[in-house]
């Protein structure tokens, strides 16, 4: 969800829901998921980098190449998923919020750091208009790396 989305965590917990008699309180749990797209328990700890791009603009026809710094901050061995997602800002129909495009494992040993290297065709950006079938709209972009959909360290990109 955004982030700007009205939630009901101005409800202070155990209030009186009398609108319709009713005295539930589940109203009171927010609106995130308890566990969020692409999350998975482990034993160790992974810290994430700042993603970074090559290139601010893309064409249709390019590739976006990201790098990011993965460490293994505790634990035993870890075998980490590193997932790409994606948001279009300004879809001319609606758009997911977040988009996995892509992924790679890595396997990490105690202590060690590994820049990991994701690239994505920017076709692979591309919906079903229908206007239009299968198009890349020009725009703006937001692309985040992490261990789950939940947006950490944002990069903007644009698609001309």
């Amino acid at each position: 969800m955004p982030e700007d989305y009205v939630s009901l965590y101005d409800i202070p917990i155990g209030a009186w829901q009398s609108s319709l008699g009713n005295d539930s309180h589940y109203l009171d749990d927010g609106y995130t998921p308890l566990y969020p797209f692409g999350y998975g328990l482990s034993y160790s700890q992974v810290a994430y980098g700042a993603p970074t791009l090559d290139k601010e603009a893309y064409a249709t026809t390019d590739k976006i190449s990201v790098q990011v710094e993965v460490t293994h901050q505790g634990g035993p061995e870890v075998t980490e998923v590193v997932q790409c997602y994606v948001r279009d800002h300004f879809g001319s129909i609606t758009r997911p919020v977040a988009e996995l495009v892509a992924f790679e494992r890595v396997a990490l040993a105690p202590g060690e750091t590994q820049t990991v290297t994701i690239e994505v065709p920017v076709s692979q950006l591309a919906y079903w208009s229908p206007d239009n079938g299968w198009a890349v709209e020009p725009g703006t972009f937001s692309l985040w790396v992490g261990p789950d959909c939940r947006p950490g360290e944002v990069v903007e990109f644009t698609v001309e």
